[in-house]
């Protein structure tokens, strides 16, 4: 837990931005950041560079930003936040019903959702290989599978009382860690490879739970 704990404090934001015109900064910075990360990759790109192209002074970005862990991890939480709404009001369907058809509509909605994230947001690509190369961002992006996987399992056991708890935790984790890779794989892929890729995610996650006891 300590652990967790150090990891979040080290990109944790200075400051949170409270009037519009604070929250324009933090936002062109966030937006700038994005891009050039896109553009040269994580390690090409500096604190200084990113204020320079926004026009503040670098202490301006500092106010918000304790370093550039903290910016990648606030432009990952806005994807994640997004992706956990969607999840949370679909997941209330399955509470009322169980039904095969039911299940198949809310993965179907989920994973459809993710690819229209990423077809939208080319970027976040760059974005995620920052996560995946960072001890402290990979820990809280492990924590978030965990709380997504929980919220998972919460509500197929509300839909299914006799599930076994540990049972179904595990598979909520292989189908948020099934989802996750593939679509990150898919940006990856030559067009032909991901024909049909997105189908088969689909069949796979659904079947995780279907078989689930």
């Amino acid at each position: 837990m300590s652990t967790e704990n150090d990891n979040r404090a080290k990109t944790e934001l200075t400051r949170v931005p409270q009037q519009a015109r604070s929250r324009e900064k933090f936002d062109a910075i966030l937006a700038v950041a994005l891009r050039l990360i896109h553009e040269k990759g994580y390690e090409q790109v500096s604190v200084r560079e990113i204020a320079r192209e926004v026009g503040l002074p670098i202490a301006s970005v500092y106010q918000y930003f304790p370093n550039k862990l903290a910016i990648v991890r606030q432009l990952w939480e806005s994807y994640t936040s997004t992706l956990a709404e969607l999840m949370g009001a679909e997941l209330a369907a399955v509470g009322k019903d169980a039904a095969e058809e039911n299940l198949a509509r809310v993965v179907s909605n989920v994973v459809d959702h993710m690819i229209a994230h990423h077809r939208a947001n080319p970027e976040l690509l760059d974005v995620w290989r920052s996560v995946d190369g960072s001890p402290e961002l990979r820990a809280l992006n492990r924590q978030d599978t965990i709380n997504v996987a929980q919220v998972i399992t919460s509500a197929v056991l509300v839909a299914r009382p006799d599930a076994d708890p540990k049972e179904t935790m595990s598979r909520a984790l292989i189908a948020c860690e099934t989802a996750s890779s593939t679509v990150k794989l898919a940006q990856e892929l030559p067009p032909p490879l991901v024909d049909g890729l997105y189908d088969s995610l689909k069949s796979v996650l659904i079947s995780i739970f279907e078989e689930a006891p």
